[in-house]
């Protein structure tokens, strides 16, 4: 008698080793909602399956499996929800948080203590505030230092006051796993009534500026929900500016490198009248503008003096 396995059941057997199809044999495990199963804590995915199960956006593209990005956030005596909304992230698919406690306060340390339980979450420590400039500088760096940065398509940075809804979020992410060499910018319609008028006027006007100065047409130069994909993060790392003028001078070396911009318009969320930013309307304007400008006049310099030895020369 023939021992050949019939086709049916050869398939069936691979089938079962490239799904990792449970046992039926063995009962199924209760979970509740948000219970991934045991997590390893270098990659925070569940032991034993590949990266893309514990990822429900992820998809086969062109042949290939998406991958996740890792999401960085900087936080400065943070509200107690921020845990909550680390927990929705999670929940949504991303398995890598890196957040930055940029010197809070001693009565916010449970808040960190929270997340720092939390499997998917990495938190970074500044004993002193030193700005959302270095906390973007330094977890990019931890980023990028990690053995298994290449797994990922890159980071998405986002405020740790809930401007920045988990939906928006994912918005970013779907253009970050299109594999483009380009810096994500998630825009907000500042015409919507629901703008504080100095927010509106703050944007507009540098806006302006940073068209005529540099030449990019850009709908929101403050946002902080950018999405970086990971061959560009170290363009970044090196820059000027440890405060909120890091962030204007990471929209600067974009247009100067000539990398191009994508802008995705997401939600206009401004709460209690946006005054838990920690953003200083007069010294971080003036350093803003300050770099604005004086990126712009230096470069002007070296072309002026470029042209002028040109002509010297020839």
């Amino acid at each position: 008698a023939s021992t050949a396995m019939p086709a049916a059941t050869r398939l069936r057997l691979v089938e079962l080793v490239m799904f990792r199809a449970p046992d039926p044999r063995r009962p199924p495990v209760p979970r509740t909602r948000g219970d991934r199963g045991p997590v390893s804590r270098s990659r925070g995915q569940p032991e034993g399956q590949p990266h893309h199960f514990y990822c429900p956006f992820a998809r086969e593209r062109n042949g290939t499996m998406t991958k996740n990005s890792v999401i960085i956030i900087p936080a400065l005596n943070p509200d107690p929800k921020l845990v909550s909304y680390c927990q929705a992230l999670v929940e949504a698919g991303f398995h890598k948080l890196i957040l930055v406690n940029d010197g809070s306060a001693d009565e916010y340390a449970s808040v960190f203590f929270e997340l720092d339980k939390m499997q998917e979450c990495t938190v970074l420590t500044h004993a002193i505030n030193l700005g959302k400039g270095r906390a973007l500088k330094n977890a990019l760096n931890f980023f990028l230092s990690s053995s298994d940065c290449k797994d990922y398509c890159g980071v998405i940075t986002a405020d740790s006051d809930g401007q920045h809804t988990v939906e928006d979020i994912l918005k970013l992410h779907e253009e970050l796993t299109l594999g483009k060499e380009e810096l994500i910018l998630g825009y907000r319609d500042f015409d919507s009534s629901n703008v504080p008028p100095k927010s509106k006027f703050g944007n507009k006007l540098t806006c302006f500026f940073f068209k005529l100065l540099h030449g990019a047409k850009l709908k929101d130069t403050q946002t902080g929900l950018r999405a970086i994909p990971t061959s560009l993060v170290n363009v970044y790392l090196d820059l000027s500016g440890e405060r909120f003028e890091y962030e204007t001078n990471m929209l600067i070396v974009t247009a100067m490198k000539h990398i191009p911009f994508c802008e995705i318009e997401i939600q206009t969320v401004y709460l209690n009248e946006n005054k838990g930013t920690h953003f200083n309307p007069i010294r971080d304007s003036i350093a803003i503008y300050k770099l604005l400008f004086s990126t712009f006049i230096k470069y002007t310099i070296v072309s002026l003096s470029s042209f002028i030895l040109d002509i010297a020369i020839f």
